[in-house]
């Protein structure tokens, strides 16, 4: 099965994490959900020897249900679904923690508690649930189960004794602090109890794992009771019950389930590229469009000529605010209007408009009488003026602009604007 490909339209496989001629196992997303949660398929190639497990799958499907997300069967091939763990993979999290005996006691009870709940299972259901591969540690007191059924050939016929094996060498682990521990009188400084209750697993003197927890129950609840914060002292040596050592069975737990201890690392290293990538693409970006804005202002200021000076020239300027045009202005505004004021305010007119000519600045022209009546006319508003102005130009008095206003049906003096005809009574 190639990555990138669609389980029963759901899943989607992006990793293949392990590939033997038994079955293989890959990581993929969970499409049906927002976030996508990451999800363990294992996909059993071989029926012939697979069929004791499919059979198992279907027998206890109401216990297994309440383990696994989802399992199937497509073209009589088994599929199993498993939510990734959280926490640190078990070898991970013995390698680089050393824990006091309370976080030990919690840490096996909760392992025995998690292994009580298998019991219904088959043997070699619950054997291979239960392997070192599929153990998360949360918060330095949680055991979490991965639930990945990675069987090898020789799990389909392991015995009880096997099974009780594989527990104690978890209880040594944790309580010798290594993967590798090793009940010899040269190890680690050990509780007596615990010690005995191993022993008990390796000669598969318990019959059932609720027996295990009533042995270890005491010692757990000492260390419970004492609360020991520090950490323990240095190893000291000790002499065993037997004198016959015991080692840590080679058992055939697969390979070491690399792909699990792993899998932390390769995604930390695939994160921190990604972000390393987005920073230089978004400091890129802002180079790049400073480097553009810069071009375009400096080619815009070379490039300006005369048609961009005249065209700026014909922006028609705002007219007067409404203050300037405020008709309750007193009487006596002066009235020197200059001619140079009035010539570099005035827009060239219209054809429409009759030209006037502008006044000679060596002769003052006398505006006409305001008692001169004309016949009616038109005025352009040029650029600055004011309904007063244009009365003080046109009848020599300025307060005479509500008749401009009645004869053009004008109510709000401020909205004249640049280029509009008047009728001049």
């Amino acid at each position: 099965m190639p990555p990138e490909k669609l389980v029963n339209n759901q899943y989607l496989i992006e990793e293949t994490l392990h590939y033997d001629a038994f079955q293989r196992i890959y990581l993929a997303s969970d499409q049906f959900t927002e976030a996508k949660t990451p999800v363990y398929i294992t996909v059993f190639k071989d029926m012939d020897a697979g069929s004791p497990i499919t059979n198992a799958f279907f027998e206890y499907e109401k216990e297994l249900k309440s383990l696994f997300a989802d399992f199937f069967l497509i073209d009589d091939v088994l599929y199993t679904i498993s939510r990734c763990c959280p926490g640190k993979p078990l070898a991970n999290f013995i390698t680089n923690t050393y824990l006091n005996t309370y976080e030990k006691g919690m840490i096996v009870s909760s392992y025995l508690n998690k292994i009580n709940a298998l019991e219904p299972l088959p043997l070699m259901l619950k054997y291979v649930l239960c392997s070192f591969g599929n153990i998360s540690i949360i918060d330095r007191k949680m055991v979490c189960f991965n639930h990945i059924p990675f069987f090898s050939p020789q799990d389909l016929i392991v015995t009880h004794k096997e099974y009780m094996e594989r527990i104690g060498d978890f209880i040594l682990t944790i309580y010798g602090n290594s993967t590798n521990a090793e009940l010899t009188p040269a190890i680690y400084e050990m509780d007596p109890a615990v010690d005995a209750i191993i022993r008990h697993c390796y000669h598969g003197n318990y019959e059932t794992v609720e027996d295990i927890q009533n042995d270890f129950n005491p010692v757990f609840f000492r260390a419970r009771m004492s609360q020991e914060e520090t950490r323990q002292s240095k190893p000291k040596p000790f002499i065993p019950a037997d004198d016959a050592p015991l080692v840590m069975p080679d058992h055939p737990d697969a390979p070491k389930r690399s792909f699990i201890y792993t899998r932390e690392k390769k995604e930390g290293r695939k994160s921190r590229k990604a972000r390393k990538i987005r920073r230089l693409a978004i400091s890129s970006a802002l180079l790049l469009a400073v480097f553009l804005i810069g071009v375009f202002g400096i080619s815009r200021l070379i490039n300006r000529g005369p048609a961009d000076e005249d065209l700026m020239t014909e922006v028609e300027l705002p007219v007067e605010s409404q203050e300037e045009a405020d008709p309750t202005l007193p009487e006596d505004i002066d009235d020197d209007f200059t001619d140079s004021e009035m010539t570099d305010s005035v827009l060239p007119e219209t054809e429409d408009v009759p030209e006037i000519p502008p006044p000679d600045e060596a002769q003052e022209s006398e505006p006409p009488p305001p008692d001169q009546e004309d016949s009616p006319s038109h005025y352009t508003v040029r650029s600055g003026d004011t309904l007063y102005s244009i009365s003080q130009r046109v009848y020599g008095d300025g307060g005479r602009y509500p008749e401009i206003m009645e004869a053009n049906n004008i109510t709000d003096p401020s909205s004249l604007r640049a280029g509009q005809v008047l009728q001049i009574p």
